[in-house]
């Protein structure tokens, strides 16, 4: 259903801001903290940083930590293609739906034992806020 209101990027990258509060949009390279949780497109979760979702999904584990992560704002930020550009799309207080296609994602060599190769994935982002220099 979401699936169906994503916006395709020329990428193939689909994104669908599910909630907004019409923050500012970081200026390219700050760092900001970013909460996620990744599934593959058949709805299972293969990792996440909200403790809720991973209780829900029956994947709490107690020696995580659950917390927003940190990443650049940038083309440049070490993650998969699909998450970089979907985040680049995103305000401070949105939580969106990206459906990362493969090619976007790990590719054919995946990742490791969790992401088999060529696989679509789904996250759902919350981009929490600009980390400012005192954090």
């Amino acid at each position: 259903e979401n699936l169906a209101k994503a916006t395709e990027l020329p990428s193939g990258l689909k994104i669908f801001i599910t909630e907004t509060k019409n923050g500012v949009k970081p200026k390219k390279g700050v760092k900001v903290k970013v909460n996620y949780a990744g599934y593959f497109s058949d709805g299972r979760l293969f990792q996440t940083s909200f403790k809720d979702i991973a209780i829900d999904c029956e994947t709490y584990d107690e020696a995580k930590e659950y917390a927003p992560f940190t990443a650049i704002y940038s083309s440049e930020a070490r993650l998969i293609p699909g998450f970089k550009e979907g985040l680049q799309e995103m305000r401070v207080g949105d939580k969106a739906m990206l459906f990362i296609p493969s090619h976007l994602g790990y590719g054919p060599q995946g990742a490791g034992n969790t992401i088999p190769p060529n696989t679509d994935l789904v996250f759902v982002l919350e981009l929490v806020e600009v980390v400012t220099k005192s954090q």
